[in-house]
């Protein structure tokens, strides 16, 4: 079936590539620029921090390759995840607050029917 589905589906995808190729060349472009300018920044940290894990006695076996890599990724995410949390709550669609006393699942109580006798 997935034959299939390739062939029929085929036409279609070559008209979204020729619509979106503008588009993709300037994403690729943006991509490529920010992964060059992440990638110098990260080996600048991975220096800093070998550096600073050597200089002292205590921490010098554990200047290893990978602990390095791992310690400059997160100095790298931890600042940007800081943002993110701070911007979350701007940005988030607020719920709709129930009215006290009512419970979520239950829909609101209609009142009761008087007879006009009483």
């Amino acid at each position: 079936y997935i034959d299939q589905v390739a062939t029929i589906t085929k036409p279609h995808v070559e008209k979204v590539r020729v619509v979106l190729k503008p588009y993709t060349r300037k994403v690729v472009h943006i991509y490529r620029k920010s992964l060059k300018s992440a990638t110098t920044y990260h080996h600048q940290i991975q220096v800093t921090v070998k550096e600073t894990l050597k200089k002292y006695e205590l921490t010098k076996a554990l200047a290893t390759k990978e602990l390095v890599w791992f310690a400059a990724s997160a100095i790298l995410a931890v600042p940007i995840l800081f943002v993110l949390q701070l911007l979350a709550p701007i940005f988030r669609k607020k719920p709709r607050k129930s009215p006290q006393g009512t419970h979520a699942n239950h829909a609101p109580r209609r009142p009761k029917r008087r007879h006009a006798d009483k």
